[in-house]
């Protein structure tokens, strides 16, 4: 199956993420900190272009990922490793690795 291993720092900034987002026409699960997003927005209007660290698309309208927030709420200092093929079916647990950061 195809899977994806997500640690829990932001690609722009190398922070913990706190807000899950990712672009509406991204096509992949890996998100940003939409805290981060935002204020590099607003520290650098006119260099900043909006285009997703993964897949390069631009990223507005933004989709805030609710199931991740609470993975990510819950399992504080682990990695999450998610099936893709079975990530948002109903009762789908993702694997947790506990780890330091």
């Amino acid at each position: 199956y195809q899977r994806r291993v997500h640690g829990l720092i932001d690609d722009f900034k190398l922070t913990r993420i706190k807000y899950p987002i990712r672009g509406s026409s991204c096509g992949h699960i890996s998100f940003c900190d939409m805290e981060t997003v935002l204020q590099m927005s607003y520290e650098m209007p006119f260099s900043f272009d909006w285009s997703c660290s993964v897949c390069k698309k631009y990223m507005p309208p933004l989709c805030y990922d609710d199931e991740m927030k609470m993975l990510l709420d819950k399992f504080k200092g682990s990695t999450i490793e998610v099936n893709l093929a079975k990530w948002g079916c109903r009762d789908y647990l993702p694997y947790v690795s506990i780890q330091e950061l």
